[in-house]
């Protein structure tokens, strides 16, 4: 025979049993957990709160904490499916302002400093990051119609190469104008986003050029700088 005894719940008047060992030590006196909330009159943050799915209608406890939310799930699926939705995106219908969008701007070019030690990010990689850049790329694809100028490849892993390295160059505008803000004159120098010095190549013939992730010798840095130099001239 069963040695508990079926508790009447204060709050319905629902009849539920209990082991003794719950009657000795825990007294109960509700027969489900949302009676026992109704019975709190000032509930403590860990407790739950019943609320609806925002996808399904599904009704689901929540803790107390998560009441306000604008939107509740009662899984991952559904909880994915706000996510498409896009209904708890806190920037739907809306845009930056003008200075935000400049401040954005700035923090993914990096930081301006006297000395070349002190960038957050090198010159090129900063040089690389700008729009002025990618749109050079897609002009000498489109120029040489996605197509490998070497193996004659269409398509495919694409990269432009720099018929003079642009770490040449960098180092002109260095020796040239000096070091003072230095990604705004490297930035401002004919050559930097010139059709003519960049060439469709796939990947595997740029890692065969004599430049690629190499150190750069002193006698084909100077005749580079001659290039370059007759190059300003025209």
């Amino acid at each position: 025979m069963r040695k508990g005894k079926e508790i009447i719940c204060i709050i319905c008047g629902k009849s539920k049993y209990y082991n003794p060992y719950r009657i000795k030590y825990l007294a109960p006196k509700y027969c489900s957990n949302p009676c026992k909330q109704k019975a709190f009159v000032n509930p403590n943050p860990f407790s739950k709160v019943l609320k609806k799915c925002s996808v399904c209608s599904k009704e689901v406890y929540r803790p107390l904490s998560r009441s306000d939310t604008e939107y509740t799930a009662c899984s991952k699926g559904c909880h994915g499916k706000i996510s498409v939705r896009n209904l708890g995106s806190r920037m739907s219908g809306k845009s930056h302002s003008q200075e935000t969008r400049k401040k954005m701007s700035k923090s993914m070019r990096g930081k301006k400093h006297k000395l070349p030690h002190e960038y957050v990010q090198p010159v090129h990689k900063v040089i690389r990051q700008f729009y002025e850049y990618r749109c050079w790329r897609e002009a000498v694809y489109k120029r040489d119609d996605f197509t490998c100028q070497k193996c004659e490849q269409w398509g495919g892993k694409l990269q432009v190469h720099h018929i003079i390295p642009f770490s040449v160059i960098i180092k002109y505008v260095k020796m040239s104008y000096g070091e003072d803000d230095i990604v705004t004159k490297v930035f401002k120098f004919p050559l930097t986003f010139d059709v003519s010095n960049g060439v469709t190549l796939c990947k595997e013939c740029h890692k065969n050029t004599d430049t690629y992730l190499k150190v750069i010798p002193k006698k084909v840095v100077e005749e580079n700088f001659i290039k370059i130099g007759n190059l300003i001239k025209l």
